[in-house]
């Protein structure tokens, strides 16, 4: 895998690793993964594109009812600066990890084929070598691909795999990641998703997407426990209620995305700016029904207070003043519920 300083993109290395059938040398940074961060600017978009090509083809051979042998993928990890044993056996824990969340991140085929979890379920054999390993390309056989498919990258030499990179990223099957996301968001979209081929921003979709959705979700569940499923319990401080279920959803996101990766990235700040719309939304169809239910509250309470008046001369005039103390009761009380609308767009953007 790429990086910025080579001048390769994201499209490419992601065409590279398609075209080479799934053999992959990545040299992983201490530093990045310490960050959690490394693994999703190329070899996220990478894994993305080898499994859907993998789907793909599954799918093809189903309706053609022929069966091709898989030749095993490889991927051999790298750890720069790493040469002790202990430092790499704790290295590859980090890796895996990492690995793992990543993969928990990105968006894979949803139909035919498992879920992958680890690196195992992608790749068939997986190599950790030392820095000082001089050998690398040693351990690349045997290459990716399919034995008896006739464009296996095992049979075929460094410029038709080349060219097939070519191909690839001219298709724009790469590159063009955007309806991909627009197709797997959870939380419903404003704006049409545009072109993905910034590292930043794909790393923002995978790690601050998932956290927008599950912090939207964990703040419908506080409400929701409030106010019940359909949002009808009455809930005096409603809009304090929300206020602060819809502050914390904002925090849990504005404390990942606070470093300055993110500042510059538009796709960071549109999925922030998405989780604030969807969040005032949600709150908003409950806002209605809460209402609702003090309407209800109010009526009773006015129906209550006529109860209690006796047949007088002055009764017309005790209604009245029933009537208008329920108005007021009303007003004060549906004050309560609005939820006020967040001022602060975090401290990151």
């Amino acid at each position: 895998c790429s990086s910025p300083k080579l001048g390769a993109s994201t499209s490419e290395v992601a065409s590279t690793v398609v075209a080479c059938g799934g053999t992959v040398v990545y040299v992983a940074d201490m530093v990045d993964l310490g960050r959690g961060e490394g693994l999703f600017d190329y070899f996220g978009p990478a894994l993305e594109r080898m499994l859907a090509i993998r789907a793909m083809a599954l799918n093809a051979e189903e309706e053609e009812g022929t069966t091709l042998k898989p030749r095993p993928s490889t991927l051999i990890v790298v750890f720069k600066g790493l040469t002790d044993k202990r430092e790499i056996a704790a290295a590859q824990k980090t890796w895996e990890s990492a690995a793992s969340r990543m993969l928990n991140a990105i968006i894979q085929p949803a139909t035919g084929t498992t879920r992958a979890t680890k690196l195992e379920d992608v790749f068939d054999r997986i190599e950790y070598l030392s820095a000082a390993e001089v050998d690398v390309d040693m351990q690349l056989c045997p290459a990716g691909g399919r034995v008896s498919a006739p464009d296996s990258p095992a049979s075929r030499d460094p410029s038709e795999v080349a060219q097939s990179v070519s191909d690839v990223v001219n298709s724009g099957l790469v590159e063009d990641l955007g309806p991909m996301f627009e197709m797997a968001a959870k939380v419903p979209v404003k704006q049409a998703c545009p072109r993905l081929t910034n590292p930043v921003d794909l790393a923002a979709a995978r790690l601050l997407g998932p956290l927008a959705s599950k912090a939207l979700a964990e703040c419908l569940n506080t409400v929701s426990s409030v106010t019940g499923e359909d949002g009808s319990t009455l809930v005096p401080e409603f809009g304090a209620l929300c206020d602060a279920a819809i502050r914390r959803a904002l925090n849990s996101l504005d404390e990942v995305a606070s470093g300055s990766r993110f500042k510059k990235s538009p796709i960071a700040k549109r999925i922030r700016a998405d989780l604030v719309e969807n969040l005032y939304s949600e709150m908003g169809d409950v806002y209605e029904n809460q209402v609702a239910s003090l309407r209800e509250a109010a009526f009773a309470s006015f129906r209550g207070k006529l109860n209690k008046l006796r047949i007088s001369p002055n009764l017309p005039n005790e209604m009245g003043d029933a009537a208008e103390t329920s108005v007021k009761e009303f007003a004060s009380a549906v004050k309560k519920l609005r939820v006020p609308r967040a001022t602060s767009n975090g401290s990151w953007m």
